[in-house]
């Protein structure tokens, strides 16, 4: 089982933490089920916030996480959420600094949408290709300069690092990442 933590931030866009949380939590066990197959989970999903508090969406309450970011000792797989509202990039200092940590420790860290802002924060993006959503292009540009922003990208893989464009593109960012651990028939 593959310890994922889906990092729900404040702004969050409730699609982009409960779509991949659906996606990985069937890989493994619904297809199976159909076919009559024993069910073999490959992702143990956990939602986080900065503070184990609920993450809210226009100051309404939309993800109850089961924990918060310090309590997590060590992740293989962290997938950051999209969020609304590009004040969250101020709000994320715990945030940024947990992920450095965890990539540190050997996590590969998939950002969705804006997303992608937070990753980009931590420093580790400078120098290599990362995408978020067209719309935010020319303000990431801006304050990335030295991230290579590839926005006709659905996905970008640097290895550990991870980004995918649009919020809804956490579909495509899902199934490539249940590819990448568990091979292309079960994608």
């Amino acid at each position: 089982m593959i310890n994922t933590t889906i990092l729900a931030l404040d702004n969050v866009l409730a699609s982009s933490v409960m779509g991949p949380a659906d996606i990985l939590c069937q890989t493994g066990v619904t297809y199976n089920y159909i076919v009559g197959e024993d069910q073999a989970p490959r992702f143990n999903v956990n939602i986080a916030t900065k503070d184990g508090k609920p993450a809210c969406w226009r100051d309404q309450p939309v993800i109850y996480p089961k924990t918060g970011i310090r309590d997590i000792d060590t992740a293989q797989l962290i997938i950051v959420s999209s969020f609304n509202d590009l004040s969250t990039v101020a709000t994320s200092c715990e945030s940024v600094k947990w992920l450095k940590e965890q990539y540190d420790k050997g996590a590969v860290i998939a950002a969705i949408c804006a997303g992608t802002y937070i990753l980009a924060e931590t420093g580790l993006l400078d120098n290599k290709e990362a995408t978020t959503h067209w719309g935010f292009a020319d303000d990431f540009r801006e304050r990335y300069p030295d991230v290579r922003l590839r926005q006709d990208r659905i996905i970008t893989d640097e290895g550990n690092l991870l980004c995918s464009g649009g919020c809804n593109s956490y579909i495509d960012l899902s199934i490539y990442l249940v590819e990448k651990y568990c091979g292309r028939q079960i994608a």
